[in-house]
């Protein structure tokens, strides 16, 4: 983890810096809606930049096995790998954490898969936003899990960030 940016609270600004070698880097980002706006967004700067801030924009994601929840698996079909992958999945009670998101449907939990979808960059400000990707997103008490991956040409450091209305 790079950029840990956990509870309620309202828009708060989280960075990270690390070095990345030239080439493809997967980015997974995970928050959560408990009520009230919703935020969350992902830039970074770096040597490719020139020092200004950007928002991610995703290139083909590779698959990692075991690593995401099933249905939003980079090799699942469906998904539009050349833009980020966005699951959502909506909960029975309310959140004031990240959700084991992987752990949704099964016996016991509170979590449920409510879909998948696409966004060419996180730029998210409200619950429409979310919806836009996957339809049935619900106004509050919702997680998401986002997938996607950053090309760098130059090696160097990199400064990544996450914007976030909760966690």
């Amino acid at each position: 983890m790079l950029v840990d940016d956990e509870g309620l609270h309202g828009m708060v600004k989280r960075c990270g810096t690390k070095t990345l070698t030239a080439g493809a880097h997967v980015v997974y980002v995970e928050g959560f809606q408990a009520g009230g706006g919703v935020g969350m967004n992902v830039r970074y700067s770096g040597p490719d930049t020139g020092g200004k801030e950007m928002l991610l924009r995703s290139g083909m994601v590779p698959s990692v096995p075991g690593k995401y929840f099933a249905q939003c698996d980079p090799t699942a079909a469906g998904l539009d790998l050349s833009s980020f992958i966005v699951c959502i999945f909506r909960s029975d009670k309310g959140l004031g954490s990240i959700p084991q998101l992987g752990a949704a449907d099964t016996e016991g939990s509170t979590l449920h898969y409510v879909g998948k979808g696409s966004m060419s960059v996180v730029d998210v400000r409200s619950s429409g936003d979310f919806r836009k990707a996957v339809g049935k997103t619900p106004d509050e008490n919702f997680a998401w899990g986002i997938i996607g991956q950053l090309k760098v040409k130059t090696e160097g450091a990199y400064n990544l960030c996450i914007e976030s209305d909760d966690g």
